[in-house]
């Protein structure tokens, strides 16, 4: 990160991430110098970088902490003794590749955690993928993306297009996003205790409720159903265990029944 974002030249850090989708502002944007709005020539406008890649708040789940930028980035420290493959050669896979891979779902399911839970405060995105993560630097509280990254296909859109855009000034279509909300959601309060379920319940909820904001309806029906489920398995089986081995001293009766439960 350069030190217009945050004026000071201290190392940057790195982290990995990448942002909500479609793209929002948490909180109000700057304002608008007067002298432009009486002229109403706004070339001479500049986004304010600092600002718009402020970290919000950190937000600690059961594995990593994630911080929140206030372009909606999402972001977290990778461990020290990854390999950085901005020193290895074009194409050429890091030896701790697997490693790499598996921290980069770990982190993808923390994500989601916070997609989730701001799902019920009324801020929708996509659920994050692993493709979708990509390298980027922490500096005195600000940070970004700086590098792309994909499997079979590119995903720019949640990697480091948001700064390319920014960086021309293209932020208009970005919608405002309540900072308060952000601030409920911090606690994942809902969102914990559905992936105490299933590690993936997250991930369903906030995909039911984008793809239902798109007006996607059967793929939110089924992202839904899943959820369903799986809370009606968690609902039965806690119910089960919860029966007495025996009804009666010295009988069966109570272990066949509930061995014809688990039909």
């Amino acid at each position: 990160m350069s030190s217009k974002s945050s004026g000071s030249q201290a190392k940057p850090e790195r982290v990995i991430g990448t942002y909500l989708y479609p793209l929002g502002l948490f909180g109000q944007r700057p304002p608008v110098p007067t002298s432009l709005i009486v002229s109403g020539d706004f070339s001479s406008l500049k986004p304010n970088y600092g600002w718009y890649s402020e970290v919000l708040c950190r937000i600690t789940t059961d594995s990593h902490e994630v911080m929140v930028t206030r372009m909606s980035g999402l972001f977290v420290r990778p461990p020290d003794t990854f390999s950085d493959i901005t020193k290895l050669p074009y194409g050429e896979l890091p030896p701790d590749y697997e490693d790499k891979r598996r921290f980069q779902e770990d982190v993808a399911r923390s994500f989601n955690l916070l997609i989730c839970e701001l799902a019920f405060h009324g801020v929708v995105s996509e659920p994050a993928a692993p493709a979708q993560i990509a390298g980027g630097e922490y500096q005195d509280g600000h940070a970004i993306i700086t590098r792309g990254h994909g499997g079979r296909e590119s995903y720019r859109d949640r990697q480091t297009s948001p700064w390319e855009r920014l960086t021309k000034g293209d932020v208009s279509d970005w919608t405002m996003r309540s900072e308060v909300a952000l601030g409920k959601a911090t606690r994942l309060s809902r969102a914990k205790q559905l992936a105490s379920i299933s590690p993936s319940v997250p991930a369903f909820v906030a995909g039911a409720y984008s793809r239902f904001s798109q007006g996607q309806m059967s793929e939110a029906l089924l992202d839904s159903w899943i959820v369903v489920e799986q809370l009606l398995d968690h609902l039965w089986n806690k119910y089960r265990s919860g029966l007495p081995d025996t009804d009666e001293p010295n009988t069966k009766k109570g272990d066949r029944r509930k061995e014809g439960l688990k039909d």
